[in-house]
């Protein structure tokens, strides 16, 4: 597992969390959801390809049917640079049910979809060097 570190992340966290009290974020919670989403992208595709992609992080909300009130959460959008994460933007707002979504995927399907096809050729013509 590699360590990401992202600059500025908890300074960030600090100013827009410091009047709120329940689902705030860490850092540490931060890295650890980044280096799951970092597998799953490294599942998809190359790191040359990883450029440009965003996530938004937030803590996973599941309200109950009687809540009365909209419940608000702390989000952190980073972006993928070619070595690092880059912070872009933390602050609160309505909370989602979810960990990580990735904000502009359909920018990156093309190259998904390649290395997919590539895999599966490998499998059907494995003496052919592609």
């Amino acid at each position: 597992m590699s360590s990401i570190k992202i600059k500025g992340l908890d300074e960030a966290l600090k100013s827009v969390q410091k009047s709120s009290r329940a689902r705030e974020l860490t850092s540490e919670g931060v890295y650890k959801i980044l280096n799951e989403v970092q597998q799953t992208l490294d599942t998809y595709l190359f790191k040359k390809d990883q450029v440009g992609i965003q996530v938004l992080v937030t803590v996973y909300t599941k309200v109950a049917g009687s809540y009365r009130g909209i419940p608000y959460a702390t989000f952190v959008e980073v972006e993928r640079g070619k070595t690092v994460w880059k912070l872009n933007n933390a602050y609160r707002g309505e909370a989602i049910a979810a960990d990580a979504k990735i904000l502009n995927s359909e920018k990156f399907t093309h190259q998904i979809y390649c290395k997919a096809e590539k895999k599966l050729n490998r499998l059907v013509y494995p003496d052919i060097e592609l």
